[in-house]
């Protein structure tokens, strides 16, 4: 997507929470805290060679999950009054989310010990919008139970897949190279298309405490859209039903004005 674009949108949804936060009836609060992300892949896949003329194809089942991943979230949101217990937050955030994939493998005998092991880090920074619908109840004087659900819409800004091969065998042929994941990348000479979609959307749910001004709180994110391009490489072509789904806990600590 043209970072022109990008940036219009952000400003639109910027200046739809300040003037939110004008209304009589509305708070502006701003949040900031702690992502731990993860992905999912859930998919069949299919994987043509094309090589001389001739095409081979391979056929796998995949269900597999990407580890956690720390990362960070900060932005506003406003907090519009529909009924005493009843409030809509929309909201911006700039986000980092991601995953990390580790696999490893030992092999051992008489006179030697040997292990290889290969990572994969997945870290995408977006811009989210959540609009939550948004559930009060008191608890006590200056203190309130707050329980939200409501979709979210992401827009991947840029971000880096980093995959590193180490062999304890050859400790110093070691192996790293890093791709973008919504652009295209180019490695010696070969280019590979981007692996993310820019665009993310999904159903975000979780609870919070108010005390007076200040917040805390726990959400998680439940990604719905597909994140993995189909994409052709250097020969090879890759299909695939089912995708990779983005899966984020977030603690929240935040100020209302």
């Amino acid at each position: 997507m043209n970072k022109k674009i990008v940036l219009a949108m952000m400003f639109v949804a910027a200046a739809s929470v300040f003037t939110f936060a004008q209304e009589e009836g509305v708070k502006f609060g701003v949040r900031a805290g702690l992502n731990l992300g993860s992905m999912t892949y859930i998919r069949d896949s299919k994987e043509t060679e094309i090589s001389s003329g001739n095409t081979y194809s391979r056929k796998s089942d995949i269900d597999q999950a990407y580890g956690n991943s720390i990362g960070f979230h900060v932005g506003a949101i406003a907090d519009v009054k529909i009924l005493d217990f009843l409030y809509v937050q929309p909201g911006l955030m700039f986000s980092k989310k991601g995953a990390e994939d580790n696999t490893e493998r030992k092999e051992t005998g008489s006179s030697y010990n040997r292990s290889e092991k290969n990572t994969v880090t997945i870290a995408p920074y977006y811009i989210d919008i959540p609009v939550m619908l948004s559930l009060k109840g008191s608890l006590a004087s200056d203190l309130s139970l707050r329980a939200n659900v409501g979709p979210y819409f992401g827009i991947g800004l840029f971000g880096e897949q980093t995959t590193e091969y180490k062999d304890s065998e050859y400790p110093d042929d070691g192996e790293k190279f890093t791709r973008n994941l919504f652009s295209e990348t180019t490695i010696e000479g070969h280019k590979f298309d981007a692996i993310l979609n820019r665009f993310n959307f999904g159903v975000g749910f979780g609870v919070g405490i108010e005390y007076s001004s200040f917040y805390f709180g726990v959400n998680y994110n439940y990604g719905l859209t597909n994140m993995s391009k189909e994409r052709e490489e250097e020969g090879y072509k890759y299909e695939e039903n089912g995708g990779l789904f983005e899966r984020t806990l977030g603690i929240t600590l935040g100020y209302n004005f």
